[in-house]
């Protein structure tokens, strides 16, 4: 193994700094320190999250599928007292390539400076806010195989993009976060999923303009947990040659709020959404003028019931949502019903211990045009 000094001087090679004998009077260390290297990397840790599922369907004749939907690598250096980095790498799918189904993002990949006790800013890629499905959305937390679909049409789980943001404590169990980043570009949206097509991803994103989030999350006890958060920014994204009316033409905003309740072998939430797009017509798509949500859960650990002396967790589980992805139109715009959706799911959730998790379930889906799907499925996922 290399030691570190000649790992600074080989660094330094792949980042195209030549330097001669002649003209470098400093020791290598002074281009590359490796003492910093060496601290750095000893306070690396790191953790993956993934899962793989198989889908049954009994309706819309879509064929039976096996997938391994993501494997997500994550990564944290203590860079020093109070500045810390941090990555997550997703891959989705498996196979990456022209006609492959996978592809690679950058989830996550910031800087954090932490200041005045437990305050922080952070800078670079990161989640946007939003929902605790979108900042917290491992197998092993959510119950189901796929996520709800509210964590898809709703809020475009998983949503991240570059800016900047800040979060710490008010009071005792009241914290807040405040995020500026890339808005939603509008000129990709589809009336079937909210914002979610929008979502730019840091790749070469259109900065024309910009979203805000503003974020509550109150712990009055440990089982339960309150939040509330609103996104908005104009999502437009064009500029004014290519035919933007104004810097604030079009305009999103997204609010949700959010309860869960945890105790006593029971684990229950809702979630509750509504996007507004204040113009778009001028998008030029029959996009809705509002969407909303409701998700409501409701599980149960069967294995209290016994007298099982055991750490592992099944639960029962059932959820209810409603979505309604044109809940108002512009004028003269007609509603797509089959965008109007019921979703009833069952299925159970075992849980070996805190890392690994077992997944089954059916779903029901109904659309208001009378169209719709089942499909019964089974996962395996891990977290740590």
């Amino acid at each position: 193994m290399p030691t570190f000094s000649r790992l600074a001087a080989t660094l330094a090679c792949c980042a195209g700094l030549s330097v001669t004998a002649e003209e470098s009077t400093a020791p290598a260390a002074t281009l590359l320190d490796s003492t910093s290297l060496e601290q750095a990397f000893g306070a690396i840790s790191w953790g993956a999250y993934g899962e793989a599922h198989y889908s049954n369907f009994q309706s819309n004749g879509k064929a039976d599928m096996l997938d391994l939907h993501r494997l997500v690598l994550l990564s944290e250096a203590q860079l020093a007292e109070r500045w810390r980095f941090i990555a997550e790498i997703e891959f989705e799918h498996a196979l990456i390539g022209e006609g492959k189904p996978g592809e690679v993002e950058v989830e996550q990949a910031l800087v954090e400076f932490t200041y005045a006790g437990a305050h922080a800013v952070q800078a670079g890629m990161m989640l946007v806010p939003i929902s605790i499905g979108n900042l917290y959305h491992e197998p092993t937390i959510f119950h189901g195989v796929e996520r709800p679909l509210f964590d898809s049409r709703i809020v475009p789980t998983t949503w991240f993009d570059i800016g900047v943001a800040a979060h710490g404590p008010i009071i005792a169990g009241l914290d807040y976060t405040v995020a500026l980043q890339t808005g939603v570009n509008g000129q990709n949206l589809s009336a079937s999923n909210g914002f979610r097509s929008g979502r730019q991803k840091g790749a070469e994103a259109k900065a024309q303009d910009l979203m805000i989030t503003g974020r509550l999350d109150y712990r009055p006890f440990p089982s339960t947990w309150l939040s509330v958060a609103v996104n908005a920014g104009g999502i437009d994204q064009r500029t004014q040659d290519e035919g933007e009316l104004d810097s604030d033409s079009v305009t999103g905003t997204l609010v949700v709020a959010e309860a869960r309740w945890a105790d006593f072998g029971w684990e229950t939430g809702v979630s509750l959404g509504q996007g507004q797009i204040s113009d778009p017509q001028e998008l030029g798509a029959a996009l809705p003028k509002t969407f909303r949500g409701v998700s409501v859960f409701a599980a149960y650990d069967v294995l209290r019931l016994t007298r099982l002396d055991t750490a592992h967790q099944l639960f029962v589980f059932a959820r209810y949502e409603k979505l309604d992805n044109n809940a108002s139109m512009a004028n003269g715009v007609p509603q797509n019903e089959a965008l109007n959706t019921r979703s009833y799911q069952y299925g159970l959730t075992w849980k070996p211990n805190a890392h690994v998790v077992g997944k089954f379930d059916y779903q029901d889906i109904e659309n208001d045009d009378g169209s719709g799907s089942d499909v019964w499925s089974l996962g395996v996922g891990f977290a740590f």
